[in-house]
């Protein structure tokens, strides 16, 4: 459980960081369609706020699933856990 909040704790704000890194670095220096390409903190207007949201949520499941299963459960053959969760 301790390690469990301590990903969430740190995946959320190390998220948090980069969203306003990128929003204060492309406040004026990317418009229109290129914006959307470059890794700008928004979805896009067929995306809503909330499926957004959830999209990122289901990822960070995956990905922390991954995590867990293959670094935790110690059946993975020695070596193998960078690559897998990468």
């Amino acid at each position: 459980i301790k390690d469990t909040v301590a990903y969430i704790l740190s995946q959320m704000t190390g998220s948090l960081l980069a969203g306003v890194f990128l929003k204060l670095q492309a406040r004026d220096l990317w418009q229109g369609e290129v914006r959307n390409q470059l890794g700008y903190p928004m979805v896009t207007q067929n995306t809503t706020v909330v499926a957004g949201f959830f999209a990122e949520l289901l990822a960070s499941f995956c990905l922390l699933f991954t995590v867990y299963a293959v670094y935790y459960h110690r059946q993975a053959a020695p070596g193998t856990c960078a690559a897998v969760i990468g």
